[in-house]
């Protein structure tokens, strides 16, 4: 039987021109998974991002929980740290007691530890002082948190220490905002500036009182800072 050998070749071409397009198909597949992620996989990684700097959060306040108990005043209270590079929370006598010292093995024994690089956003927008760092600060009073003293300025008996961070990623922050049960999870806004207040009025042992407060929105959330970043806050002493 006589074979049609061109009509072979026809199929052969055929065959390798698909084979091509579908090799293209997969690399180009491929190659957008490895850019973007997967999203299942991106989903996990928003929620351990979301678990870790929640967590920590929690540790720092159940050491200052421990140090309470053990007779530390809140006015005593020291968040100094050789690791910080600077002496924005040192002051005097209260540091000079390791008991009274929340990242020394005599006082609240937490570790220090520096947010890692994937929690935060690369935003140009990021906040200018204390950027992808922890904050503590007794600036603010959050709404219907502790004694609650109205009005619109914050009380020194009543202001609350926070601890801060920011420019947290969107999706770490929706997580954290879906762990906690609030719906929608989109960070709602602060008002402007409320995280550079934090972190130019560090925690020296005094509250202050001054105007502007944390609106109704819970003891621990991801919100909004209308300069285009996102920050996590914690009451870790209502007062």
């Amino acid at each position: 039987m006589k074979i049609d050998r061109k009509s072979e070749s026809g199929s052969v071409i055929i065959w390798i021109f698909i084979a091509v397009i579908l090799f293209a198909a997969l690399s180009f597949t491929v190659s957008n998974i490895s850019r973007t992620g997967n999203p299942a996989e991106m989903g996990e990684l928003a929620s351990m991002r979301a678990t870790d700097i929640m967590q920590y959060a929690g540790a720092i306040q159940r050491g200052i929980r421990f140090m309470r108990i053990g007779g530390v005043d809140e006015s005593e209270l020291c968040f100094h740290a050789s690791q910080w590079g600077h002496a924005d929370y040192e002051f005097n006598p209260q540091c000079t007691d390791n008991g009274n010292r929340i990242f020394h093995a005599d006082g609240g024994a937490i570790g220090f530890q520096d947010g890692p690089d994937n929690w935060y956003s690369d935003s140009a927008t990021a906040p200018p002082n204390d950027s992808r760092a922890w904050v503590f600060s007794s600036r603010y009073e959050v709404t219907d948190v502790g004694t609650d003293s109205g009005g619109a300025t914050t009380v020194a008996a009543n202001a609350d220490l926070i601890i801060a961070t920011a420019p947290v990623r969107d999706d770490a922050c929706e997580a954290i905002n879906r762990m906690l049960d609030y719906t929608p999870v989109t960070p709602p806004a602060v008002a402007a500036s409320t995280y550079d207040n934090m972190a130019t009025t560090a925690f020296v042992g005094t509250f202050a009182s001054l105007a502007g407060r944390i609106g109704a929105l819970g003891r621990e959330r991801c919100v909004a800072d209308p300069g285009g970043f996102n920050v996590y806050y914690k009451v870790i002493l209502a007062r």
